[in-house]
């Protein structure tokens, strides 16, 4: 099914059309309709908000977020639903009206889960030593790890960039990884429109195609000094932001051109070494 000009203004008219057909009589300005890629939710080792916000506003050498004293309420609780039960969540004041927030193992545990309380040790250097640990005991056991080891296992320590596990997550996954982003790095314009501002390409990069998989149409252009702009329209009342002062300037876009993509040509693709009626793709203008 497409969607083509009926000849009358901007009225627009749905019909089917065989593959062939389209490959051969591609109607003019044909288009398609914007949606989310589906995909079932997968095993991720941080939380796809919490991990999106830290790429925004985290420091890269660990796991330590910051956040301004306005938005310090709402980035806690949400931090605070996605604990681990070995987790707890460490404040610290960082720098005039900004604060420090750090995901991490509760301070009575040892990497292995054990309670130091009732049988503190200390190395010569000062560090505690879990007596049930030394033994050898402990080894088939797991290591509970901390936001920054977590984010060390995926290679994005002093490396940020969204890995292929995150850019293919579920659809709710990807979602929640964009309002991460987009509460850290984002904006919302006085019309309405989102934005995502960032001087890592491959952040923008990896930002755009999660935008794109969820049925956006987001644009890119450089900044002299902001890095890379990405602007896009809400064309979904799925919501893209969680702080409530983001929401609200947020306006869903109800032009189809907003809604719709513009397909510019059909390619016959032909498998090699295989017997099989020719596919189609289509090259879909962004």
């Amino acid at each position: 099914m497409i969607s083509v000009r009926n000849g009358h203004g901007d009225a627009f008219e749905t019909k089917a059309v065989r593959t062939e057909a389209l490959a051969l009589h591609l109607p003019r300005r044909a288009c398609v309709r914007l949606l989310a890629q589906p995909s079932v939710p997968v095993d991720l080792p941080v939380d796809p908000y919490v991990f999106g916000y830290w790429l925004g506003d985290g420091q890269s050498a660990n796991g330590n977020i910051c956040v301004g004293m306005q938005d310090y309420e709402h980035l806690r609780a949400e931090l605070i639903k996605t604990l681990r039960a070995y987790e707890d969540l460490g404040e610290a004041h960082y720098w005039q009206n900004m604060m420090m927030l750090n995901i991490r193992r509760r301070p009575e545990l040892c990497p292995k889960g054990h309670d130091r309380t009732d049988n503190p040790r200390f190395s010569k250097a000062g560090h505690p030593i879990c007596r049930r640990c030394t033994n050898g005991k402990a080894k088939h056991l797991p290591t509970l790890m901390s936001l920054h080891e977590r984010l060390k296992s995926v290679g994005v320590i002093k490396n940020k960039h969204i890995p292929d596990l995150y850019l293919h997550a579920g659809t709710h996954q990807r979602r929640a990884l964009l309002q991460g982003l987009m509460d850290s790095d984002g904006h919302i314009d006085k019309a309405g429109r989102a934005g995502f501002t960032n001087t890592n390409r491959r952040i923008v990069d990896g930002f755009v195609f999660v935008a794109r998989s969820l049925g956006y149409k987001p644009q890119v252009r450089q900044h002299n000094t902001s890095g890379w702009i990405v602007s896009f329209a809400v064309n979904s009342t799925a919501p893209i932001v969680r702080l409530e002062r983001k929401a609200a300037r947020v306006v869903v876009a109800t032009s189809r051109q907003a809604r719709m993509k513009y397909i510019r040509s059909v390619t016959e693709l032909t498998p090699d070494g295989h017997d099989q009626s020719p596919i189609f793709r289509s090259v879909l203008e962004l």
